[in-house]
């Protein structure tokens, strides 16, 4: 019996819902391979990686050492040379070390002169 058209109506209900839920367990599937994608990559990233230390422990020491000696400093970001400048503070944080010794950084900025805009930081070490 039709029962005009609910049968149908039903059918294409339930057509309707397989297509929903195949397209959800797709994704679903799609989702756990980016997932397993994703921990692959994070693995192979974190074996790669090596600490400071085990690079100068490895005869990495004379390369960085050589590396260091060659580089000169960007024109803008040069020390400043030693003198007096006026100077503005533009921030200061209370901070830890990870040694757990409290520190204060404060961050200055050059107002005038040639290097007007340029900043100095100092770190104050309250022990």
């Amino acid at each position: 019996m039709d029962f005009g058209g609910v049968q149908t109506r039903i059918e294409d209900d339930c057509q309707g819902l397989k297509m929903k839920v195949r397209k959800k367990l797709k994704l679903k599937s799609y989702v756990n391979r980016y997932f397993r994608y994703l921990q692959k990559i994070s693995e192979r990233y974190y074996v790669m990686k090596k600490t400071l230390t085990e690079i100068l422990n490895a005869g990495g020491r004379d390369l960085l050492a050589r590396a260091w000696d060659k580089t000169e400093a960007a024109e803008d970001y040069a020390p400043l040379p030693g003198d007096l400048y006026n100077v503005e503070i533009v921030s200061g944080e209370l901070t830890n070390a990870r040694s757990g010794k409290p520190c204060y950084r404060i961050t200055f900025k050059v107002v005038a002169g040639e290097y007007a805009g340029r900043q100095i930081w100092h770190n104050l070490w309250l022990t």
